[in-house]
């Protein structure tokens, strides 16, 4: 079964692939595949540590934005091209995750809150450092290279490399051990699992990727600014993502990408300025209810039962 479904995912992404250059004269429709599949990328190195080790984990822009901010900071000083500078970024977003590795000791909420803390913090350092634009971020000149197109392609292959690593994890021993924890991690520690370097290992692989990433979107953009890297929704769009497809499934983030862009795009149409206001409760709600069995969720759940 898993075989077959790994075929038939391919098959879907080779299928947009080949038909790259037809789709391509549809502009709007290119551009909204585009992103779909950078959703798709995205939520899947989320889905690492978030679905697969069941960690409500909100550091996704401080990942991102570090991955951006190198990549472009690298190209506006002409020491390196974008599309290398990406791979430094990914680094840097590991090197980040190791930084703040201790929040791995935490569960449940408190996790969440410190990793959501984590993108804040980050904004407020880049925020005050002129070497990296300040409030204005940092923006290039596109080069020849850089071609709209070109990132439909990219953004499909790093959807396929980010599926095939999250199937080899899901059907490793690594994979089971994660799975276990994300399960139940003190029946997992019981069991002999190191749960901390699971934890960590799992970090380190969604850093990498959502960093790179990072650079990838700053690229597409040719910038990147504090304001927008470091938006929270980030955090929960990833999280709405995964949840709306299936969260720790393999298919989760492809399928979530297709849902949520079609809903995005046709709610902002609809709801027009109030659209965040909308998005931004419905995301909440959605993680909420998804980890409710986490400490304050739990908290409120027993106090209301209470009350009766």
């Amino acid at each position: 079964m898993a075989k077959k479904m790994v075929i038939a995912i391919n098959s879907v992404f080779l299928f947009f692939l080949i038909f790259g250059p037809i789709l391509s004269q549809y502009a709007y429709y290119f551009n909204l595949l585009t992103l779909i599949f950078f959703y798709t990328s995205l939520s899947g190195a989320w889905n690492i540590i978030g679905g697969f080790g069941n960690q409500l984990f909100l550091g996704t822009p401080a990942l991102l934005a570090t991955g951006g901010y190198t990549a472009m900071f690298l190209a506006k000083h002409s020491l390196m091209h974008p599309l290398l500078g990406i791979w430094v970024g990914g680094l840097c977003a590991m090197v980040l995750a190791l930084i703040t590795a201790f929040s791995l000791k935490l569960r449940g909420d408190f996790f969440a809150i410190a990793t959501l803390c984590l993108s804040p913090t980050l904004y407020t350092i880049v925020w005050n450092t002129e070497e990296l634009g300040g409030v204005n971020g940092i923006s290039i000149a596109p080069d020849p290279m850089y071609n709209r197109t070109l990132f439909y392609y990219i953004f499909i292959i790093t959807s396929i490399i980010l599926f095939l690593v999250s199937y080899i994890i899901r059907t490793s021993n690594f994979g089971l051990k994660l799975l276990a924890l994300g399960d139940n991690e003190d029946l997992a520690r019981a069991t002999g699992i190191n749960t901390f370097i699971i934890k960590l290992k799992t970090y380190l692989i969604s850093a990498f990727f959502i960093g790179v990433l990072g650079g990838l979107y700053a690229y597409f953009n040719l910038c990147v600014t504090p304001a927008h890297i470091f938006d929270l929704t980030w955090a929960l769009r990833v999280v709405l993502i995964c949840t709306l497809g299936g969260i720790g499934s393999l298919p989760g983030p492809i399928i979530g990408s297709f849902i949520y862009t079609m809903l995005e795009y046709y709610i902002l149409s609809l709801l027009g300025t109030i659209y965040r206001i909308v998005a931004g409760s419905l995301i909440i709600l959605i993680v909420l209810l998804r980890f409710r069995s986490s400490t304050i969720i739990s908290h409120l759940k027993a106090l209301a039962e209470k009350m009766r």
